[in-house]
């Protein structure tokens, strides 16, 4: 790894982050669209029994995967993808650990059956299960492509797996296979992202250093004496392992928690109820997860660059939540204050109980993209235990709100993931940015002013709503007040990121050359 931001090929950090961030919104923003038609598709030719059936197995799928992955793509982007060493050792780890996981998951089918008695679940584990080895699978190529910033290539390769994956689940519901439409939708969309993802990474791939190019590794153990190249070889895979243990370790913690959701509401409550949780959380998802994964896709690998140069990590990171979160604070606010119009709307009058459900997920979730910076700081600071601990103490706190609120029902669950959010988000900011000398001035100008004038001109535009006659109007009026009001109080506020975003898009789209095509040595 380098030390310090420094500019590769003649471009800048901040023109490099910023194509990216533009290429991953295009990914995620055509990705969205066409899952939301597709998802809206299926949930009219589906029920919310046959959503829940699938909820229920998400936490045995993720887990899996969780495993699976062993956070190798994190932990090449992080040690540096140009050993070819590591990425066959990453890519055999990867492969085989799928596999014999997904042996496990067919095995155990029968068990999780018994635990929900739900006969069903034993062959859709095992189909469903499927993923795992396939999303382990395109761990090496998601990190050649994070590594070299090739965010167009990727952007590429989402759309036309969910094309391929969409039709052939809308096509599955239309022709009357129910909850398998689901499942065979989630195998093929693996499936296609697995082959689409390694053409794509084909072409993006560094320059092998693994036979000399490293000899400054092997020099730095020189004095250590004899069998030099094997040291210089078993460092970076001893190194790479480590900081993948520690990975699974934190997405664990994080599944585990998450899941733990839909397992209590599937054990208490109807398998109604788990549709209605599970179709609220999608929808609260869509723009909170989306910007988090953008952001962190994108700042990742270049925080990991800075090396030592903890000044530039810093402004890079107050930057970036700037900006991020004066994106997130109106349009999650925007979709809480407007939940109920929305849903029916969008999925019809059977799914309207997920009104007041998706209106306090909003709320918890529009913590996830400050979130997610603050723990991509963490773990681009190289301090991958330090993730871990952080996501174990977080979860806890997180079990708690739930085992006290879920003698509440669903909305009471709803109600506590809202207030846990914010707790954990809280403690995340603190241990990110206990080092951090202008911490007061980034929480008050990048996250606290933003949120405050969002806040207004939601309130603002559900007053104006309260007049229209119908949904569709509701929404309308409530979104052109949003538009017009937030910027003109962020600028009474003297925020000017909303500015520098809208001026950074016009020099974008100005530019012919594409940093996706530079490689990075």
């Amino acid at each position: 790894m380098t030390s310090g931001c420094d500019n590769h090929q003649g471009v800048s950090t901040g023109r490099r982050a910023f194509s990216g961030v533009v290429w991953s919104l295009t990914e995620r923003g055509s990705t969205q669209l066409l899952g939301f038609v597709v998802t809206v598709v299926m949930a009219r030719l589906l029920t919310p029994a046959d959503y829940g059936l699938i909820g229920m197995l998400l936490i045995f799928i993720q887990i899996g995967e969780a495993l699976a992955s062993g956070g190798m793509t994190q932990a090449l982007v992080a040690r540096g993808i140009e050993r070819s060493n590591d990425r066959k050792r990453a890519s055999i780890f990867n492969f085989s650990a799928g596999a014999l996981i997904y042996l496990v998951l067919w095995f155990a089918a029968p068990a999780v059956a018994y635990f929900y008695n739900e006969p069903r679940l034993i062959g859709l584990t095992r189909i469903v299960g499927i993923t795992v080895p396939l999303q382990a699978g395109a761990c090496l190529p998601e990190a050649i492509l994070m590594s070299q910033l090739a965010y167009r290539r990727r952007a590429i390769a989402s759309v036309l797996s969910l094309i391929i994956s969409g039709s052939t689940g809308i096509v599955c519901s239309a022709i009357g296979l129910g909850v398998w439409s689901i499942a065979i939708y989630m195998v093929t969309q693996a499936l296609s992202m697995l082959v689409l993802l390694y053409f794509a990474a084909k072409k993006a791939m560094p320059a092998d250093k693994s036979d000399g190019s490293n000899a400054s590794d092997i020099q730095r153990y020189r004095e250590n004496g004899r069998n030099i190249q094997v040291l210089s070889d078993a460092r970076p895979q001893k190194s790479l392992f480590k900081y993948g243990l520690n990975l699974i370790g934190a997405r664990l913690a994080d599944v585990a928690y998450i899941n733990s959701y839909l397992i209590i509401i599937g054990r208490l409550m109807p398998v109604g109820d788990v549709g209605l949780f599970t179709r609220a959380r999608q929808f609260a998802s869509v723009p909170s997860i989306s910007m988090s994964e953008v952001v962190r896709r994108v700042s990742y690998p270049i925080l990991c660059k800075c090396g030592e140069d903890e000044g530039h990590r810093i402004e890079y990171f107050k930057r970036m939540t700037g900006m991020t979160m004066c994106v997130a604070f109106p349009i999650m606010l925007a979709l809480a204050v407007m939940s109920g119009p929305i849903v029916a709307v969008v999925l019809g009058d059977k799914w309207l109980e997920t009104g007041p459900l998706l209106a306090w997920l909003c709320l918890g979730m529009i913590w996830t993209p400050f979130d997610g910076l603050n723990l991509t700081l963490i773990l681009a600071s190289d301090n991958p235990s330090g993730l871990m601990k952080i996501e174990i103490v977080r979860k806890v706190i997180g079990l708690a709100v739930l085992l006290i609120s879920f003698r509440f029902g669903l909305k009471g669950i709803c109600i506590g993931f809202a207030i846990s959010s914010f707790i954990s988000m809280s403690v995340t900011a603190a241990y990110a940015l206990k080092k951090v000398s202008n911490v007061w001035d980034i929480l008050l100008k990048s996250v606290t002013l933003p949120l405050l004038a969002a806040s207004l001109a939601s309130i603002a535009g559900l007053g104006a709503a309260h007049y229209a006659d119908t949904d569709i109007l509701k929404l309308l009026v409530c979104i052109a007040a949003i538009i017009i009001l937030y910027p003109l109080i962020l600028r009474a506020l003297g925020i000017r990121d909303l500015h520098l975003i809208i001026t950074k898009i016009k020099e974008f789209t100005k530019r012919k050359p594409s940093p996706d095509n530079i490689r990075i040595q």
